[in-house]
């Protein structure tokens, strides 16, 4: 193809911009919280913040290389994961994602209520929703015992 090399390095030049502006919208929830909540400065938060982010990027994208410190991250069991990003792989699907789908289910299903839910699955009753008192049923009662078995399994105490 003629001009391959600088099509690809345009290419990539342009997808390093997408990247760049992704990470800086991404930033921003961030940015907003802290200069609301904990009253930073916004240029403190625009500082502080990325650096945090990057710091935590090499850590995750050097971890098989300059890193790779063995025995430094262990899980529930005392495994030890010498890769930083195995041990985020752990730690996101075996704790984090349970654990939030549990909490979807207690927040749901008994603080907020699976009536307001099923009004707002049917947008206040303009769709139908058949299913309604299984649905209840589901998110009350079944799904957190079914998810904190998983989590249980997961993390090696169970099986």
């Amino acid at each position: 193809m003629p001009f391959g090399t600088v099509f690809g390095f345009l290419f990539y030049v342009l997808l390093f911009f997408a990247a760049l502006t992704s990470s800086i919208s991404l930033l921003e929830g961030t940015v907003a919280f802290v200069t609301e909540e904990w009253h930073w400065d916004r240029k403190k938060a625009c500082i502080v913040l990325p650096t945090i982010m990057f710091l935590i990027g090499i850590l995750y994208t050097s971890s098989q290389a300059c890193l790779n410190i063995k025995g430094i991250w262990l899980d529930a069991n005392g495994i030890s994961y010498p890769i930083f990003a195995d041990f985020m792989e752990y730690f996101t699907d075996k704790l984090i994602m349970p654990a939030c789908a549990l909490l979807f289910c207690i927040l749901v299903g008994w603080i907020w209520g699976v009536d307001k839910a099923a009004d707002e699955i049917s947008s206040q009753g303009r769709y139908a929703f058949k299913l309604r008192h299984v649905y209840g049923i589901l998110v009350k009662y079944i799904a957190p015992v079914a998810i904190i078995l998983i989590m249980l399994t997961g993390l090696g105490f169970i099986g």
